[in-house]
Order: structure tokens, then sequence, then C-alpha cells
């Protein structure tokens, strides 16, 4: 009786084995591919003593992109100074905090380097999170890969019970392929 290849393999790997890699390999079927999603930005909002009331991205420091929330919606703040209701002093250029001061007294304005660290600071920390991520992926596929050896290593190990036999349609040859075989006696 002449099995094919299916069936050869299904009779050479344990049923634990068949189990074990069909679960490993359907875990990255049901497994959707999405797109990281962006953590959500902080605002602060701000009340000013003019009434009107604006958000910045974060926090209030220097750097921050700053907007005026409308009735449509938030908007890019105007250019220049506006005083926030406790009194501080908040400098406005193109969206962006480029000052921030009390007015009882000047506060320290925050280095650009110190800016540039903290965003660094959450990029890493957010390359953390992704790189956890993929090597908790990589050991999955690690394992299935694992798996998968194990069954190849079953089927090779396993003696050949019959000689494989192949069957040559003769009329799908060339007379140069038909003079091969009568030469080498393979006819």
């Amino acid at each position: 009786m002449k099995m094919n290849l299916n069936e050869t393999i299904n009779n050479i790997l344990p049923t634990e084995l068949k189990a074990k890699l069909k679960s490993a390999f359907m875990q990255f079927a049901e497994t959707p591919v999405t797109e990281p999603q962006p953590e959500p930005i902080k605002m602060a909002e701000v009340k000013l003593v003019d009434g009107n009331v604006v958000s910045v991205e974060g926090e209030l420091v220097v750097g921050a992109k700053i907007f005026l929330v409308t009735p449509e919606g938030l908007v890019v703040a105007p250019n220049g100074e506006h005083t926030a209701e406790d009194g501080t002093v908040i400098t406005v250029l193109d969206g962006v905090i480029t000052e921030v001061a009390s007015k009882e007294e000047e506060a320290p304005e925050m280095p650009e380097e110190m800016s540039e660290i903290n965003k660094l600071k959450t990029e890493m920390a957010s390359m953390l999170a992704e790189l956890n991520s993929l090597k908790a992926e990589f050991t999955k596929q690690n394992e299935t890969a694992k798996l998968t050896l194990s069954a190849i290593n079953t089927i090779i190990e396993t003696p050949v019970s019959e000689p494989v036999e192949m069957k040559v349609d003769f009329s799908n040859l060339t007379a140069y392929q038909k003079h091969k075989l009568a030469k080498y006696g393979k006819i």
C-alpha cells in the first residue's frame, strides 16, 4: 500500500508532537498584527486673566506646545505673553512656550538640554517596552522552531520501509531525455 507524504508524516510523528506543533502554529494565526498605539498626550489646562483657557501638551515648561481652547476646538496659541490667573507669565512663539516666569519671582528656565533629556527618557521607556514585547514574541517563535525541528528530526530518523519509486511519464520527455534514459539503462 502506497502512502502520500502527509499520511507518511502523520504515521511517523507521535500524536503529542503533532498536537504541540499545531498549537504552536495556531497561536501565530490567531495573533493579529497591530500597530503600536502611541500613548495619549496629557494636556494641562491653564486659565488666563483675560478669561481664556490654554491647553499645554504635557507640563507648563519651555518647549511644550500650547493651544488656545475655543468652542471650535484647540487652535495654536497666539504669539506674545499670556498671564495666568496665578500670575505666571507664559511667552509663546509659533505655538511653543519660549519662557515661563512667575510675577513674584522669576522661575528658572528649564535648560534646553534637560528638555531633550526628558524627551529621550520617554523615548527610551517606549523603546524598552517594545523590546520586551519583541523578546516575548521571539521566545514564542523560538519554541515553535524547536518543535518544528523536533518533528523534522523524527521524520529524518525514521527509516523508509520501502524504496520510493519515481514514475516517469515518457510521453512528456524530449527525444534527448529518452536517449539519455536508454543510454544509462533506465528504460
